[in-house]
C-alpha cells in the first residue's frame, strides 16, 4: 500500500471512538503466523497499526490465523477467555523488522471480515525454543491442545502449509531450536 490514511469509526460499548489506520509508505506486511498477524489473504487494512486518538497511542492489529474458519474459531476462543496466548515464529518478526510486543501493549483483534472485535492487552512476550514450548502454552492457545506435542504438530503443519507458502527467500528450519514468540494476553474491552 502507498502513503495514505484510512479512517474508521469503531463502536466501543456505548462510546464511538475515532481510529485512524496510517500507512507509513512501506508495503503491507505479509507475516502470517498462527495468530495470522500478517497475511496476504486478510481484510484490506492500510497498516498493522491503528491510532487511538482517545488514548493518544498506536495500537497494533492482531489477526489470529488467516481469515476463515480458523480465525473465527480463534477469535471465539479469545472472546470466551479460553485463548490467553498466541504464538508465532521469531523469524517472522525479524523478517518484517519488528519487535515482539511488550507488556502493556494494546492490540485490536479483528475477525475474518476485518472488523475490530476486541482489544487485548499484552501481559508479556517470551521467546522460547520450539522444543521448549510446554503444555501450559498449548492449553493457553485455546485450540483444544492438551499437550505441547499436539500443539507443535498442528503449528508446524500450519507454518509449512500456510505461512511458508508465501515466504520470500529461505524458509526457516523447524526443529527443536527454532525460536517462537509466545504472547500472553488478556481481554480489555469488546469493540
Amino acid at each position: 500500500m502507498g502513503h495514505g490514511r484510512a479512517v474508521a469509526l469503531v463502536r466501543a460499548s456505548s462510546l464511538i471512538r475515532l481510529e485512524a489506520v496510517i500507512s507509513r509508505g512501506r508495503p503491507s506486511p505479509t507475516r502470517p503466523d498462527v495468530r495470522g498477524r500478517r497475511s496476504g489473504r486478510r481484510a484490506p487494512l492500510a497498516d498493522p497499526w491503528m491510532v487511538d486518538f482517545s488514548l493518544g497511542m498506536e495500537r497494533r492489529i492482531c489477526e489470529f490465523g488467516f481469515p476463515g474458519p480458523l480465525r473465527d474459531q480463534l477469535v471465539d476462543a479469545g472472546l470466551s477467555g479460553v485463548k490467553t496466548a498466541t504464538s508465532s515464529l521469531l523469524a517472522d518478526w525479524q523478517r518484517d523488522g519488528e519487535q515482539p510486543p511488550a507488556a502493556g501493549e494494546l492490540q485490536t483483534v479483528i475477525d475474518s471480515a476485518g472488523t475490530p472485535v476486541v482489544i487485548i492487552e499484552i501481559l508479556g512476550s517470551e521467546v522460547v525454543a520450539l522444543g521448549a514450548v510446554d503444555d501450559r502454552v498449548a492449553r493457553a492457545e485455546g485450540e483444544s491442545y492438551q499437550t505441547a506435542a499436539g500443539w507443535r504438530s498442528a503449528h508446524e503443519r500450519f507454518w509449512r502449509e500456510e505461512v511458508f507458502r508465501d515466504w520470500e527467500g529461505e524458509v526457516p528450519v523447524l526443529d527443536d531450536s527454532t525460536l517462537v514468540v509466545v504472547e500472553w494476553f488478556r481481554l480489555r474491552e469488546r469493540v
